[in-house]
């Protein structure tokens, strides 16, 4: 069964006029930039979503803009639900919703022995 690529999700296949908008959390290296670049070069706005490493960030989008297509910058913490709230809020009003979504950040609770309560309820994001 194949399931990647859909070739039904991609805004061209209807119709030209129609852009959709996808949101990656996580795109500055491996496969969510891989994800990034092939979600663009299908034709689809996107919303891409950075913690702290902005100039990884900027790379991607400058890759993006050589292939003459655009993305925007969202920087927030995935573990920090208010300022999601904010940002994605803020990026909704002015741009529309979303119509997708690639979840490519994790939020992990680092516990090597489940014996270890040292750093039980502490979380730290990865990627980006």
């Amino acid at each position: 069964m194949r399931y990647w690529p859909l070739k039904t999700a991609t805004p061209r296949v209807r119709n030209q006029a129609i852009k959709k908008t996808i949101i990656i959390t996580g795109f500055s290296l491996g496969i969510g930039k891989a994800i990034a670049l092939y979600l663009a070069k299908q034709g689809f706005d996107l919303a891409l979503r950075y913690r702290t490493k902005k100039d990884q960030a900027e790379t991607v989008i400058s890759e993006i803009e050589q292939l003459g297509l655009s993305a925007r910058l969202l920087q927030f913490d995935i573990a920090d639900r208010l300022q999601c709230a904010e940002q994605i809020n803020q990026d909704i009003e002015i741009y529309g919703a979303y119509d997708g979504v690639a979840c490519n950040v994790g939020i992990t609770a680092d516990i090597a022995f489940p014996a270890d309560r040292s750093r039980m309820g502490q979380r730290d994001s990865h990627q980006s």
